[in-house]
């Protein structure tokens, strides 16, 4: 009999080499796929499937909302959402999830999978998972491995031992990722594949391999899940004990050091969308290997990327194997042999406390998002987007007035003790001080420009009487 999988999915990472789509407070996994789907909402509906029980996600509490929105557009049931305070790395995120999965279900199989991996068909994605629940080698850790497309220095290898089964290998050795030179060799010889990141494992495995060569983590996340609480949907754990965690990968800290670690080939087409180079490798391309927005016009460019994300136009000519990513604050311009060296280049961004680190000029809340689009001496222009049947904390701000103008939908105000009904090209001025909100009670979009005037305009200027989301 098939057991059912309790699909865990990792979605905590920064994603630094996909700047400068991908930012702290807007990280990799929230950004597009496709047309639709972000790659968290492509890895969500990966798990629609008799195969698995309800899903487990594991985030950062300030990406809360963002992953809620995936699971109410994919329409699907979390077993929980558990929210870190701050990034631990997997070590921590997998040993929690299997803890609180193993509470409940002393016998449950975890599939460990991260949020920014793409695998397009999702039949021979579920066909082979149930076929390797029913070869499950009990008391082991499971590790898919890749067969290599291309000599990669992006990614970890394995050199596989001994046969156990049709679908399962020894692990012989994990191998950090090499130089160009071994990682030439390792494409070469059938052996070596590319360590995934995919993980399959009892929790009863997991946890007494985690208490042989991991104590003291596990002790420390056994205590957080004894104080964990819970947060409107999501559990959360409290930030004092969590920062006593190292910041360890799964890899390193576990796999290594374990005996019991097998390997599992898969035979289904996998991308990681971790750097430019792999979103170029896994997303569709045109007839020159270009990956093109509609307002680029190109001649004689081949094997490229040129994302323009701010709405000009760009002309791109004579050139190959380029990343171009134009984003309103910031730009990238790219030879791809260099494209794992971007991480380097965002840590010095980020030493030098560079705003393109954290956030876009679009910046996302609960309710819907907000974009600054002109600023100068006294004043703050933005649009404001609010979702359908939703609403902004009732505040006020002590050192700036706003004024509001509606530009699509029907907004109703709340202003100090009056209801006020604004349809488009309506408005309403808010002075220093007073208390106000704005709901939008339709189906339907609604849209404002908002116009502050004061000498300081900042989000740090927000006193919060009410909130629905739990924000102070």
């Amino acid at each position: 009999m098939t057991r059912k999988i309790y699909p865990v999915i990792l979605s905590g990472g920064i994603g630094s080499r996909l700047w400068p789509a991908s930012r702290e407070k807007l990280p990799k996994q929230f950004i597009l796929a496709s047309k639709n789907q972000t790659f968290l909402d492509s890895t969500i509906e990966r798990f629609k499937s008799d195969n698995f029980n309800n899903i487990t996600v594991v985030g950062n509490f300030e990406h809360r909302f963002l992953i809620y929105d995936s699971i109410v557009k994919t329409k699907i049931k979390p077993e929980a959402v558990l929210l870190e305070p701050e990034s631990k790395n997997t070590l921590a995120a997998i040993t929690l999830s299997a803890l609180h999965i193993h509470k409940k279900d002393p016998e449950a199989i975890l599939l460990v999978a991260p949020s920014d991996h793409l695998i397009e068909n999702k039949s021979k994605f579920n066909n082979y998972i149930k076929k390797i629940s029913q070869n499950i080698v009990e008391d082991f850790i499971h590790v898919f491995g890749i067969k290599p497309k291309k000599p990669s220095s992006s990614f970890g290898y394995i050199k596989v031992g001994n046969k156990k089964n049709e679908l399962v290998f020894n692990v012989d050795k994990f191998i950090e990722k090499p130089n160009s030179k071994n990682a030439k060799r390792f494409f070469s010889n059938k052996s070596f594949y590319w360590n995934s990141g995919m993980f399959l494992f009892s929790t009863k495995t997991l946890l007494r391999e985690m208490n042989l060569h991991s104590k003291k983590a596990l002790k420390i996340c056994e205590k957080l899940i004894e104080k964990s609480y819970m947060h409107f949907e999501f559990n959360v754990f409290p930030k004092k004990l969590f920062k006593s965690l190292e910041n360890e990968s799964f890899d390193k800290a576990l796999m290594e050091k374990t005996s019991n670690a097998v390997v599992s080939p898969i035979n289904f087409d996998w991308f990681d969308v971790g750097s430019w180079v792999g979103y170029w490798d896994a997303l569709k391309k045109n007839k020159d290997g270009n990956i093109l927005d509609k307002n680029v016009y190109t001649e004689d460019l081949k094997n490229s990327i040129v994302k323009i994300n701010d709405g000009s136009t760009a002309m791109v000519m004579g050139l190959k194997n380029i990343s171009i990513v134009k984003e309103k604050d910031a730009l990238l311009v790219m030879n791809n042999e260099y494209s794992e060296k971007v991480k380097e280049t965002f840590k010095k961004l980020k030493s030098k406390k560079n705003k393109t680190v954290d956030s876009h000029n679009i910046e996302y809340r609960p309710w819907g998002s907000f974009e600054n689009i002109a600023h100068g001496e006294g004043f703050l222009v933005k649009i404001l987007k609010i979702k359908p049947n939703s609403k902004i904390s009732l505040q006020y701000h002590k050192k700036r007035s706003e004024h509001w103008v509606v530009t699509k939908g029907e907004a109703t105000i709340f202003l100090e003790n009056k209801e006020i009904k604004l349809k488009k090209s309506e408005s309403v001025y808010v002075k220093v001080g007073q208390k106000h909100r704005i709901s939008n009670n339709t189906n339907s979009i609604l849209e404002l420009v908002e116009v502050q005037i004061g000498d300081i305009l900042s989000e740090k200027d927000i006193v919060r009487i009410d909130d629905i989301y739990g924000r102070t």
